[in-house]
């Protein structure tokens, strides 16, 4: 898909986009896919619009992010800390403030 002087044209280049969506959508591992049969449909995909077949990513799971453990204990910590003050606010007489005036079921 491209014009005279050998240079993609943006229509194409879009089709060429939703097509691949369109493959990733059914066949993603996320979405219970198969990586193989994603890998050969995106080849195909590419090798419709002429594109180089090395454009295929690889798909599978990356390792976790260098901040993935610090915001997991961040998260713990949030939950834990929001724990306690429930607890204590349905402690608290209730005429203090913060006081809770009901109670959970």
């Amino acid at each position: 898909m491209t014009d005279r002087r050998g240079a993609a044209s943006p229509g194409s280049e879009r089709a060429r986009a939703a097509a691949r969506r369109a493959v990733i959508r059914r066949h993603h591992p996320d979405v219970g896919g198969d990586p193989e049969v994603l890998r050969r449909e995106l080849a195909a995909v590419d090798a419709a619009y002429d594109a180089p077949a090395d454009t295929v990513p690889e798909v599978g799971l990356r390792p976790p992010g260098r901040w993935q453990p610090l915001a997991r204990r961040a998260t713990r910590a949030r939950r834990t800390v929001s724990r306690g003050t429930r607890q204590l606010r349905s402690r608290l007489p209730p005429g203090w403030p913060g006081a809770r005036r009901w109670t959970d079921i």
